[in-house]
């Protein structure tokens, strides 16, 4: 399931409920974070296979994304890879309220 456009992704991780969250205005859909994602999940750079997908309608100018139910938060890694390797900060993480 893809979340909605806006809508933070939230995740368990060690027990704690997180959420990613996407700056639309900093966001210039260079599929930076897609790639990030994919590595991390298959050791490849795939856009089809991240968790995470962004798309940018030219015509409207808007940013759509979602994050699918393969997101883990990059377990075993220091922050999330496709915030870590945004070029724009356009993805943030923070704690989320228990859900």
């Amino acid at each position: 399931m893809i979340a909605e456009k806006s809508d933070p992704c939230t995740r368990n991780r060690k027990g704690n409920n997180w959420e990613i969250i996407l700056d639309e205005l900093k966001c210039r859909g260079c599929n930076s974070c897609m790639l990030a994602c994919s590595f991390h999940h298959h050791g490849v750079f795939s856009k089809e296979a991240s968790s995470i997908q962004i798309s940018w309608d030219y015509s409207s100018g808007e940013i759509n994304w979602g994050i699918n139910s393969t997101c883990d938060l990059c377990e075993g890694e220091i922050e999330p890879l496709c915030i870590k390797y945004c070029p724009y900060d356009a993805l943030l993480v923070k704690n989320a309220k228990p859900l």
